[in-house]
């Protein structure tokens, strides 16, 4: 795992991993949550709609999901052949740097996301989630270009 923002271009294997003390904490948060909707729909200060929709959320799909998160968290591993990533609620997805055709940021919400589009025929395109590894997303994907163009043939276009 990486330690540090800055990156000497060595091209050694690269594993950015989501920090399991981060996921923990979000599941305290989710565990709160549910208490105090479950207190709220029990004691009859806030309408039961509101209660059961806090209950649904943090208590059937944030725990499980945050469990999840600290026994498997999601990781970005990249090397000379492409690049894998593996976030909780998705199949691992492996890209090689031949298959790729752009890299480019993407705003989605409140957020940036790395979107790396296919050249046509391949299976797939990726959205990587910056959020997951704790990097900004400018930064992985200056770290997918810069890998991309030593060890790939084709030259990767960036939009970034």
């Amino acid at each position: 795992m990486v330690g540090s923002m800055v990156l000497v271009n060595t091209y050694e294997p690269l594993m950015m991993q989501q920090e399991r003390l981060r996921n923990a904490r979000l599941l305290l948060v989710c565990v709160a949550f549910t208490v105090a909707s479950y207190y709220l729909w029990i004691y009859g200060y806030i309408n039961v709609l509101v209660c059961m929709v806090g209950i649904l959320f943090f208590g059937i799909i944030g725990i499980p999901a945050m469990t999840m998160a600290i026994i498997k968290p999601g990781y970005l591993r990249v090397d000379e052949n492409g690049f894998e990533f593996d976030n909780v609620n998705a199949r691992k997805v492996k890209i090689s740097w031949d298959q790729i055709e752009s890299i480019q940021l993407v705003n989605m919400v409140f957020y940036k996301n790395v979107h790396v589009r296919c050249l046509p025929g391949s299976r797939r395109n990726a959205l990587i989630i910056s959020r997951m590894s704790g990097y900004p997303a400018k930064r992985i994907a200056e770290i997918l270009v810069d890998y991309g163009e030593h060890f790939c043939q084709n030259q990767v276009d960036q939009g970034y």
